[in-house]
């Protein structure tokens, strides 16, 4: 599960990087710049796909684990997640990003920070989850959180 959702975000880290590089190069090439858009879209959709068939319900059969909080948080989130992504993608249409490539290119660059903070968020929370459910089936008494926090990212 943890390796499907890097897989995913790998993905999408790619495109995005691929996406910085065009708003950069100048000439833009905006008809690369469209595919890599629809690109991203499509790996986002895949994504969050993944993320409501197979990690929300996985948070969601271990709700009673207090690692699952993160993940049901994110669950929780995806609803206004999805509403920021629209309203970025309907102010920024093509006609509008070749009007302002220097607005376009600095709200392309504040979005992709926020992507990165929820792309770090649900693989945290994920392997704070699969951690303290793997000692929970061990018979082992959850460490705290900042215990958890270290032995998942030791990993």
């Amino acid at each position: 599960m943890l390796t499907e959702l890097r897989d995913h975000h790998a993905a999408l880290t790619r495109l995005l990087d691929a996406h910085r590089n065009l708003c950069d190069a100048t000439p833009i090439d905006y008809q690369a710049l469209r595919h890599v858009r629809w690109q991203v879209a499509h790996v986002s959709r895949k994504r969050l796909a993944f993320l409501a068939d197979t990690i929300f319900p996985f948070a969601e059969a271990h709700g009673h684990v207090k690692a699952a909080a993160g993940l049901l948080a994110l669950r929780d989130d995806a609803p206004i997640y999805g509403q920021i992504l629209s309203a970025f993608i309907a102010r920024w249409s093509m006609e509008a990003v070749a009007a302002d490539t220097i607005g376009y290119a600095s709200a392309s660059l504040a979005y992709r920070r926020d992507v990165d903070k929820r792309l770090f968020a649900e693989e945290r929370h994920l392997r704070l989850l699969l951690t303290e459910v793997e000692w929970l089936s061990a018979g082992v008494f959850p460490l705290s959180a900042d215990q958890m926090a270290a032995a998942a990212t030791a990993c």
